[in-house]
């Protein structure tokens, strides 16, 4: 029998209990060995009453280990990573559940929640109302036909229900660490906010490609020369870079971004390979109608934002054109 790590064996003919909680294989003549090895024997033979025996073998282990009859040693340590890697089938149930209840809630909008927008919703479901402002920002961002139908979904029980479901999985992972979007009209503070987070700043336009997101070109002496970008600099370094207007970048800019949004840790450019540092991140600012008309992002780009923040005009904001 295994417990903790530890291995256990009793003869029958003699009642010898063997094991190795000293770090040697052999007899075990401790109070603490018989009553571990019979505390193992009712937790395998009763899984019903299982949390209590464990907490029962919890502190038979740390007496054991406070009397010295038990050696710290690698196995412990080993059982303690595996306690806390476990994930329990009951945990495994949850998540399974919750994920289809999401497959099944946005289903009548004729839109599949992906690996993303899953884990990024997790990750802002600590609160209702966040879980709430990311969903509405993310169908306003891609300009989703249905984001005034979803809207008034997300008010919902059902909402609510799988909401509380995903706070209590309490999801570790976290894929999306690049990407932060913040939108609104002229005026609102976007951009304001942006720089204030940011180690340099881009403004985008309809006609930068790739190339001009990476290179910034220039005459010297009398030759042209092609420099690292703002952004290329941020890459290697590790900053915090704030893409203004960036949903005025065409498609394939747009593609560019998404491809270094990946969490990848270097890729290749014009034949060099360019490393990505710990810390990049991008911080996209836009408004997301002009003149009537909507700039949306491409979803598989919405899907790498982290944080999707829209910002507001306000009394606040506009006193001081009055004054």
């Amino acid at each position: 029998m295994r417990l903790r790590g530890y291995y256990f064996k009793k003869e029958r003919a003699t009642g010898t209990i063997w094991s190795d909680l000293s770090g040697t294989y052999k007899v075990e003549t401790s109070v603490y060995a018989k009553r571990l090895y019979d505390l193992g024997m009712i937790r395998r033979k009763t899984p019903r009453i299982e949390e209590a025996i464990d907490r029962n073998l919890e502190n038979y282990f740390e007496e054991a280990l406070r009397n010295g009859d038990i050696a710290i040693n690698k196995k412990q340590e080993t059982y303690k990573q595996e306690k806390q890697n476990e994930i329990s089938s009951e945990t495994q149930q949850l998540a399974k559940n919750t994920a289809q209840k999401l497959i099944d809630f946005f289903s009548e909008f004729e839109f599949e929640p992906n690996f993303r927008f899953v884990n990024t919703l997790s990750k802002n479901s600590e609160y209702l109302e966040d879980a709430i402002e990311y969903v509405t920002n993310y169908f306003a961002l891609t300009n989703n036909p249905h984001k005034y139908n979803v809207a008034e979904k997300l008010k919902s029980a059902e909402f609510k229900l799988i909401v509380a479901n995903l706070q209590a999985l309490e999801t570790k992972t976290t894929i999306n660490k690049r990407f932060e979007l913040f939108y609104g009209s002229q005026g609102t503070g976007k951009t304001t906010q942006a720089i204030k987070l940011s180690d340099s700043v881009m403004v985008c336009h309809s006609a930068m490609l790739p190339q001009d997101l990476m290179e910034d070109f220039q005459f010297i002496d009398g030759k042209a020369h092609f420099t690292p970008s703002a952004l290329q600099k941020a890459m290697v370094e590790g900053k915090t870079i704030t893409l203004d207007e960036i949903n005025l970048l065409p498609f394939e800019s747009l593609r560019f971004l998404q491809s270094i949004l990946d969490n990848k840790t270097e890729f290749e450019y014009k034949g060099k390979v360019i490393k990505i540092a710990e810390g990049f991140k991008i911080i996209g600012t836009m408004n997301l109608i002009v003149n009537g008309v909507v700039y949306a992002l491409p979803e598989p780009l919405i899907d790498r934002a982290a944080v999707l923040k829209e910002f507001k005009l306000t009394a606040d904001s506009l006193m001081n054109a009055l004054v």
